[in-house]
């Protein structure tokens, strides 16, 4: 019963392995439309975004799975920011919400002309406003659909979730993590 136990994860591993029937290099640029949700669509109105991924796309069967490493920035414009030190109101201000992240992660895709995908990711990211900067984890996950009708070109479009977490400001007040939806088209060269 053991060397049975041993042996089935070994068996597995290498039909997973030897089923692998290609690997392709896949450059990506994605843009969004980023809609701040929960408590960050108060202080943050509707913004932007753009983002670079690079990844290997390796095909299993009728499955594609990519892991990937990229970054991104989305402004947020600031209609008006509370700014608190401690418990108290310093000043409103307008402005841009910048933030910029790096991530790894993964999409797992049907390996077809017409191809959906989910994909997740976690990285790091800095947040910039008018009134303070954070920094702190970023994670952010979603569903795509991919047309790959032209060789070498897959475009395709994609709804996800993504947030910041945020943590303490300089104060030492909790500040609720950033929060939004990114709707948006994206363009992928893969060979």
């Amino acid at each position: 019963m053991p060397r049975v136990a041993l042996a089935t994860p070994l068996a597995v591993a290498l039909m997973l392995v030897t089923s692998v029937a290609s690997a392709d290099i896949v450059i990506g640029a994605e843009a969004d439309l980023a809609i701040p949700v929960g408590d960050s669509s108060d202080d943050l109105s509707v913004g932007y975004g753009f983002l670079g991924r690079f990844g290997i796309a390796l095909g299993v069967g009728p499955i594609e799975i990519t892991p990937e490493i990229g970054g991104g920035y989305q402004a947020f414009p600031v209609d008006e920011l509370a700014v608190y030190t401690g418990a108290h109101l310093e000043s409103a201000r307008e402005g841009t919400a910048g933030l910029g992240r790096a991530f790894v992660g993964g999409r797992v895709a049907l390996d077809k002309d017409i191809s959906p995908a989910v994909y997740a990711r976690v990285g790091l990211g800095y947040m910039s406003t008018p009134g303070d900067d954070y920094f702190g984890p970023t994670l952010g996950g979603g569903l795509a659909l991919e047309f790959r009708y032209i060789p070498l070109l897959n475009l395709g479009v994609h709804v996800g979730y993504d947030s910041l977490i945020l943590g303490e400001n300089e104060a030492g007040v909790d500040v609720p993590p950033v929060q939004w939806v990114a709707l948006g088209a994206h363009v992928a060269l893969q060979f």
